[in-house]
């Protein structure tokens, strides 16, 4: 089963600029320092994160303060509308001057004038290929890549001692697991579906091991968005099994419904 990528664009110890808000477009060579930037007057730097990686950021901005002596002050948004916020308070000057953010918002950040290009420069060399190209929209870089995460798939081997070779496999060793212990073991397999934003990115591994992608892909491996190939006969197959397991009981109805009202109520106060 394939797994999907996604990066992370925000802060690094090696280098200040990340996803940065066009205020800074004079800041954002590879070449700027933080001495620099304490020399040109920016004593402050404000950059928004999300609750999970604030944490880990304090003592990045901490070290940074003390090597250069400029301030990242980090403004804890809430991740599901943060990237709206991005957009429509950084032309008014309340924005930002950097955001962690993942990097399927970048085409939007773009599109609305609220990012600046980013040189790396020789630095590039040390990030992985696939998170510069996450970075980088029709040839441009616009972010420091931060991390890369994967979707994994975990198995308990107190109830399933024995790896699946299949997800059917997967499925008959949880219903086993579930006819075992039936007090404890309440579903045979779960799916990490956050019920308040229920994108599909945890079903995407899923979408791929059918052939199936959002996308066509180019020679180089870059995405054609213009070439839809979600209805293909792939996309078909992969909609038809999610149908299948949602009539056995495999995926949870409920937390389906939660996400698809909490996107409605999000819609109405985006609407309002």
């Amino acid at each position: 089963m394939k797994v999907t990528k996604r990066s992370w664009l925000g802060i690094a110890t090696l280098t200040i600029a990340a996803l940065a808000a066009t205020t800074l477009a004079g800041c954002s060579s590879s070449s700027t320092t933080g001495s620099d930037l304490s020399k040109s007057g920016a004593s402050t730097l404000t950059l928004w994160v999300d609750t999970q990686r604030a944490p880990a950021l304090k003592a990045v901005a901490a070290q940074f303060k003390k090597d250069t002596g400029v301030t990242v002050k980090l403004v804890v948004k809430d991740f599901a509308t943060v990237d709206q916020d991005f957009i429509s308070q950084v032309p008014t000057g309340k924005g930002p001057d950097m955001i962690v953010s993942p990097h399927d918002k970048l085409g939007a950040y773009v599109k609305n004038g609220v990012v600046a290009p980013l040189e790396l420069g020789d630095k590039s060399g040390e990030f992985a290929k696939v998170a510069i190209q996450a970075v980088t929209y029709e040839g441009t870089v616009y972010g420091l890549p931060y991390s890369i995460e994967n979707v994994a798939l975990l198995r308990n081997t107190a109830l399933a001692p024995s790896a699946a070779k299949t997800f059917d496999e997967v499925i008959a060793n949880g219903k086993a697991a579930m006819a075992a212990s039936p007090a404890t073991v309440k579903y045979p397999f779960l799916l990490g579906l956050d019920p308040k934003q229920g994108d599909p990115y945890h079903m995407y591994p899923f979408q791929t091991s059918f052939g199936s992608s959002v996308f066509a892909q180019n020679a180089d491996g870059t995405y054609d968005p213009s070439k839809l190939t979600l209805g293909d006969a792939a996309g078909l197959k992969f909609a038809a099994a999610v149908k299948q397991w949602g009539a056995a009981g495999i995926l949870n109805r409920t937390s389906r419904a939660t996400s698809r009202s909490t996107r409605s109520r999000r819609a109405s106060r985006r609407t309002t």
